[in-house]
């Protein structure tokens, strides 16, 4: 079993999902639509309402710019529970 994160890419360009996808399985891939394996480096990490810009994925308008590592939200739930 190889299992991959995976866009549903639209004819458009825009990311309608993300799943966890068995490339070993079938899996009717949405009419319009298109498979594109997200988090490879040098592509980013594609989100809903995003797009795929044909080299890689570009967050959607509202997105965050990055999001807190890890630690950096544990010691934010650390501090908020003393």
């Amino acid at each position: 079993m190889a299992i991959q994160r995976m866009a549903v890419v639209d004819a458009d360009n825009k990311v309608v999902n993300v799943i966890v996808y068995d490339t070993e399985g079938s899996w009717p891939t949405p009419e319009g639509c298109k498979l594109i394996q997200s988090g490879v480096f040098g592509r980013g990490h594609a989100s809903p309402g995003g797009t795929w810009d044909g080299r890689k994925f570009v967050a959607p308008p509202n997105a965050p710019a990055s999001q807190p590592s890890i630690e950096e939200r544990l010691k934010a739930l650390e501090a908020k529970v003393v």
